[in-house]
């Protein structure tokens, strides 16, 4: 079975591949700075993993919140699609948060107008 870090390792690489093929389909060539601040990154102390998203910790090694698919075997939920979920919950919260900053605030509006 593989290890956490291992898994944590692979799934990071291959969703930040897909956010930087993603940004660079809608804004062709862009500031390097911008992908750093919204990718996935991993951490690790040597004992515990975490991967933080847009400076948010979504998944730790050390609380793991994934469904057990075989709690016998302590085998849980694939983490690639576990990641995914968090990022998009993380996405819906932030769209919310200025939409209604939009509606509050007068200059927000041109942000997206």
């Amino acid at each position: 079975m593989r290890n956490d870090f291992q898994e944590a390792f692979d799934a990071i690489e291959d969703i930040n591949e897909e956010l930087y093929e993603a940004m660079y389909q809608l804004h062709g060539e862009f500031d390097e700075n911008v992908m750093h601040e919204i990718e996935l990154e991993l951490l690790t102390n040597g004992d515990t993993s975490i991967i933080e998203f847009a400076g948010f910790q979504i998944w730790s090694s050390e609380d793991d919140e994934r469904e057990y698919i075989d709690e016998n075997e302590d085998i849980r939920e694939p983490l690639k699609p576990f990641l995914r979920a968090k990022m998009n919950s993380k996405i819906t919260f932030w769209a919310e948060v200025l939409t209604k900053l939009k509606a509050y605030r007068k200059e927000w509006r041109t942000l997206n107008d």
